[in-house]
C-alpha cells in the first residue's frame, strides 16, 4: 500500500515537471496595464469653453452633468488602494452615458477614456443600477389634485402650452437579438425595445 502511495506522488510530480517544461510559466508582466491617467475628458471637465462636446455625446450639458454626478456619487465612489487609482466619479458617469447616449461600443468607449473594456461595462451596469436606486426620489407623477395643478403651471411657465402635464416621447433602445427577435426587429433594421416617457415638472 504505501509502495502504491509513493509511486502515485512520484507520478504526480513527474506530471507537474513535465507540464512545467511543455508549458513554462510566464510571468505576468504588470497587473494594470500603465495609462496617462489624465485624458481628453479630463481636459474638457475643467475646460469651459467645450461646451460642445458635451451637448453631442452626452445629450447633455455640463451645467446638467455636474449635478447628475453629484446624485449618484455616493452610490458609484470607490476608494484608491495601494494597487491603482480609482477612476473618478466624473470619468464612471461619462462612461456610463456616452454607452447611454450613443450606443458606442465598449471597446471604442474603453479607447476614449483610456480604460479597459471590462472596465466600462462593470461602470455602466453600476451606474444603471445606482439610477433605479435613487430614480423614486426624482421620478414621480402627480398623485392628487394639487401636484397636478402645480405640475401643469410649471410646465406651462417652462413651454408656454396650458394644461399640459408633461410631454410624452419615445425611443428605441438597440439590445441583443434574443431567442425569438421578430418582435424586436425595428424599422431602422435593427433589435431594440421601445422606450416611452413623460417629461414634467412636479
Amino acid at each position: 500500500m504505501r509502495r502504491l502511495q509513493t509511486l502515485q506522488t512520484t507520478t504526480t510530480l513527474l506530471l507537474i515537471v513535465i507540464a512545467r517544461v511543455v508549458n513554462p510559466r510566464v510571468d505576468r508582466e504588470f497587473w494594470v496595464i500603465p495609462r496617462p491617467g489624465v485624458g481628453w475628458f479630463e481636459v474638457i471637465l475643467q475646460d469651459e469653453h467645450e461646451s460642445r462636446y458635451w451637448k453631442e455625446h452626452f445629450r447633455m450639458q455640463k451645467p446638467t452633468f455636474l449635478p447628475l454626478m453629484e446624485i449618484v456619487q455616493p452610490e458609484i465612489y470607490k476608494r484608491n488602494t495601494v494597487f491603482r487609482d480609482a477612476i473618478s466619479p466624473a470619468k464612471r458617469v461619462a462612461i456610463a452615458l456616452w454607452r447611454l447616449a450613443g450606443g458606442a461600443s465598449f471597446r471604442t468607449i474603453a479607447t476614449h477614456f483610456d480604460v479597459g473594456k471590462s472596465t466600462c461595462v462593470t461602470i455602466t451596469k453600476e451606474f444603471c443600477k445606482a439610477l433605479n436606486r435613487l430614480v423614486g426620489n426624482y421620478i414621480k407623477f402627480p398623485s392628487n389634485r394639487d401636484e397636478t395643478a402645480k405640475a401643469i403651471a410649471l410646465f406651462q411657465d417652462d413651454c408656454k402650452i396650458p394644461q399640459a402635464v408633461g410631454a410624452i416621447d419615445g425611443m428605441h433602445i438597440e439590445i441583443i437579438a434574443p431567442d425569438e427577435p421578430f418582435d424586436y426587429f425595428d424599422r431602422h433594421h435593427r433589435y431594440s425595445v421601445t422606450m416611452q416617457a413623460v417629461v414634467g415638472k412636479i
